[in-house]
């Protein structure tokens, strides 16, 4: 599994955030850990310095973006991220080409 890691800059309620994301890096082998909720998955890689400045990483394996909400030392110079899905950025182009009718109450 690939993850591809970036600093993202903008708001969270922004659903297109391809503008305001920089690529740090990919991280190729990484696994996720066992009885993981794919919602709020926590990632097992090798000690990696691109992991601790980024804020958002995309999974190659679930195809979603996440959060990065906290990272974890574990033994055998390995740590484990753990994430929230970015549900907007993940969604953006079903939420962008979807239509719909609006009532308004005064």
């Amino acid at each position: 599994m690939i993850l591809t890691f970036y600093k993202y800059a903008s708001t969270p309620d922004r659903v297109d955030k391809t503008s305001y994301l920089t690529i740090v890096d990919h991280i190729e082998n990484v696994i996720l850990k066992d009885d993981t909720d794919l919602m709020h998955p926590t990632f097992i890689l090798k000690t990696n310095g691109v992991a601790y400045n980024s804020n958002y990483v995309y999974c190659s394996f679930t195809k979603r973006y996440y959060y990065i909400t906290n990272i974890t030392a574990l033994t055998g110079m390995r740590i484990a991220i753990e994430c929230k899905i970015d549900v907007l950025h993940t969604y953006r182009n079903e939420i962008l080409n979807s239509s719909a009718w609006i009532k308004k109450a005064e």
